[in-house]
């Protein structure tokens, strides 16, 4: 697996993740919403919140594996993440970059 694909997968979860919690889905965020009672365009926001917090959410914790920023209250550390090939998953800002352009480039 390259970079690119593991950065692609963390996007995709996160997609999945945020269609659940608004497709009535039985999670405790979808329950949580639910009780809300909010109208469709109070549920556009919300989804667009939600959406902006878990992104930044994920690219703080791909970048934190780059070696790009550091972690809650860890200093900021080089790590080395391997797929189940044996492949280096983390080179040289790599990730950083993908995430970057996965969660902020895109539409």
């Amino acid at each position: 697996m390259s970079t690119e694909e593991f950065v692609k997968n963390v996007h995709k979860e996160k997609d999945n993740l945020l269609r659940a919690y608004f497709e009535n889905q039985n999670s405790e965020v979808s329950n949580q919403i639910n009780t809300m009672e909010l109208t469709a365009k109070q549920k556009e926001k919300l989804n667009k919140a939600l959406d902006i917090a878990l992104s930044d959410l994920c690219f703080t914790l791909l970048s934190a594996l780059d070696g790009a920023t550091s972690l809650g209250s860890l200093e900021q550390s080089d790590y080395t993440l391997y797929d189940e090939d044996g492949n280096k998953l983390v080179q040289n800002g790599q990730m950083e970059i993908a995430a970057y352009d996965y969660f902020f480039n895109r539409d």
